[in-house]
């Protein structure tokens, strides 16, 4: 997780350089979903999303956590396409929402300012225990203002943290885009241990 906004300010380099494909302009309003199989859950992904490879967008990590990278190649944003990343791993010891929203935080402000948080909520779901974090910023290298969605998932020693991140638009766009985002979040099935 500590390492998720490095990844991020990457990704917003690589977009913004025109390093993403253009494709025909779609409504981020979504019908049609596909399955994704990441090892410890499935989740559904927009079938209008391309999933990126980590390692061949030069952005794997050291460390053994899985991450996934999908991007909304249809979107009518060229600069920065909304974006989704999921991180898997298996933690030792319990398992701190709290803890993970105060590093969040802090992990911000690198590449981050004026962080304001919208809301902070915890949830139990049949498949675990869900903690929704959504917050606007600005993106001090391109001085963009951005809306975030982070989930953290988390199901025994197993944690799934998802990050959503696109350029603030009008309060309409950004509840349809909370709304995908929450639709990809609650499509996770874990599978068993």
């Amino acid at each position: 997780m500590n390492n998720m906004y490095k990844y991020l300010n990457v990704l917003i380099f690589y977009f913004a350089s025109g390093c993403a494909k253009d494709k025909n302009s779609q409504a981020n309003g979504v019908n049609l979903y596909n399955s994704h199989d990441l090892g410890a859950l499935t989740v559904q992904i927009p079938s209008t999303w391309e999933y990126l490879n980590f390692a061949a967008q030069g952005l794997q990590s050291s460390n053994k956590d899985k991450k996934y990278l999908f991007l909304n190649t249809h979107s009518k944003d060229t600069v920065l396409r909304e974006t989704v990343i999921i991180e898997i791993a298996q933690r030792n010891g319990t398992i701190s929402f709290s803890k993970l929203e105060k590093a969040l935080l802090t992990n911000m402000g690198a590449g981050q300012d004026q962080i304001r948080i919208l809301s902070s909520k915890n949830f139990v779901t049949q498949e675990g225990e869900l903690k929704i974090v959504e917050l606007n910023c600005r993106n001090k290298e391109f001085n963009m203002k951005l809306e975030e969605i982070f989930a953290f998932y988390k199901r025994d020693k197993q944690l799934a943290s998802l990050l959503w991140t696109g350029l603030s638009h009008s309060e309409s766009i950004n509840k349809n885009n909370r709304e995908l985002f929450m639709q990809i979040v609650h499509s996770i099935q874990w599978k068993k241990p």
